[in-house]
């Protein structure tokens, strides 16, 4: 499975794959730009406001999707600016 497919899925917005960008909802531009973070196994990503403009059912499951990657550590923004001061 190739790392597109693998976040279209895991983001729910394979019926929107070939859809232009300017043409989704907040919340849709909000899970591409997700993925694309994810994508590349990026040593370090920041989020700020990651389900912003989101309805609840997507947001609960933008944080448990989160929530898998946190096992290889994920801290919130407000966490990290206390740490850097």
């Amino acid at each position: 499975m190739r790392e597109v497919d693998r976040y279209l899925d895991l983001l729910n917005i394979r019926p929107k794959a070939f859809t232009l960008v300017t043409n989704l909802s907040g919340g849709m531009k909000r899970k591409v730009n997700l993925g694309i973070a994810l994508m590349g196994d990026s040593g370090v990503v920041m989020l700020d406001e990651p389900t912003s403009g989101m309805d609840p059912e997507a947001r609960r499951g933008i944080w448990d999707l989160l929530q898998v990657f946190s096992l290889q550590s994920f801290y919130p923004w407000n966490y990290l600016m206390q740490i850097v001061g």
